[in-house]
């Protein structure tokens, strides 16, 4: 059940830095300094932007982010960043070090000053987690499968056509939950 929240922030109304986009950006090559921005929106309305710059070195990296406030002040934040050997044995992972808590996350967030994981904001939730159980009864179809992208392979559907049909399932399960819920007679 969705929590009443006033004044309790959510996460993903702050600009956040992923650590996805600085992979997908070239950021994290080895022994390599890289410079670039970043900007937010909320909305579809930019919410700001921020001058990054990586210095990757064998074994940790550092993350500078240069970002003005609300306020005009111009704020200068060191992150740092470490890897380690992937679980599936396929090179290496990366995280940022939390300056707050000291502990490894994938994605920071900017409330107030600066960045900091989630952990970091105690009584930070996420969007799911204020919904109404209305809200989650109502949520958009999924779309449709893509014409021409196989079900099956070799005589069983794909994990991810299993994947596609269970949320399909779970909207329609949610459709006549709401339906009764409202008191509507269904055809």
């Amino acid at each position: 059940m969705g929590r009443h929240s006033p004044g309790t922030p959510i996460v993903e109304h702050h600009n956040a830095i992923p650590l996805r986009f600085l992979i997908d950006q070239g950021y994290l090559k080895l022994n390599h300094r890289v410079t670039g921005t970043i900007q937010w929106s909320f909305c579809g309305r930019p919410s700001g932007s921020a001058n990054l710059a990586v210095e990757t070195y064998e074994a940790a990296a550092y993350l500078t982010v240069s970002y003005q406030t609300g306020q005009g002040e111009i704020v200068k934040q060191q992150i740092r960043l470490i890897n380690r050997p992937s679980n599936l044995g396929r090179g290496k992972v990366w995280y940022f070090i939390c300056p707050h808590t000291g502990g490894k996350c994938r994605k920071l967030y900017r409330m107030g000053r600066y960045f900091y994981s989630q952990k970091a904001f105690g009584t930070a939730i996420y969007a799911s987690q204020a919904e109404s159980k209305m809200m989650r009864l109502a949520k958009p179809a999924p779309p449709r499968w893509p014409e021409g992208k196989p079900k099956m392979y070799r005589g069983q559907y794909t994990k991810a056509y299993v994947r596609h049909k269970q949320a399909e399932w779970k909207h329609e399960a949610a459709f006549f939950r709401l339906a009764q819920f409202m008191n509507l007679r269904l055809p």
